[in-house]
């Protein structure tokens, strides 16, 4: 069964002001000095990928490579990972200027294309599961 959790380096790259350290220099990374430090992001990696496995259900069974399903699952709980994130950093940004709304609008986008790419293949081939973060189906 595939498996779709990001690595806090893909959330990192999304989250680009977020991985700046206790001095403003960005790391690039996260890590124990940005805020979120790596710990913080990988529990919110666990719950992201928990919250959108049912959500986008099954990844097609095809005749061809499962693995552009895969990146796009593993996009999707990306995206919801940074989603989470901001959520829980609001007061951190000043009205208007939070990147949540875009996050969500990326995310929202992101899980339509993956109706429209997964529909024509779940009726012709079926699917299989995919692996949540904490390994249950």
């Amino acid at each position: 069964m595939p498996d779709i959790r990001p690595t806090a380096a893909t959330v990192a790259a999304l989250l680009r002001s977020r991985t700046r350290d206790e001095y403003g220099d960005d790391t690039g990374e996260f890590d124990a000095t940005t805020d979120p430090t790596l710990a913080e992001v990988e529990e919110l990696i666990t719950t992201a990928v928990d919250l959108v496995t049912p959500r986008l259900g099954p990844i097609p069974l095809t005749d061809a490579d499962p693995e552009p399903f895969v990146a796009m699952a593993t996009a999707i709980a990306a995206l919801r990972t940074g989603l989470l994130i901001e959520q829980a950093r609001a007061d951190d940004i000043q009205p208007g200027q939070h990147p949540y709304a875009s996050l969500l609008g990326e995310y929202n986008a992101a899980v339509r294309d993956w109706d429209v790419a997964v529909a024509p293949y779940l009726l012709k081939f079926g699917a299989i599961t995919i692996t949540t973060a904490t390994g249950d189906a």
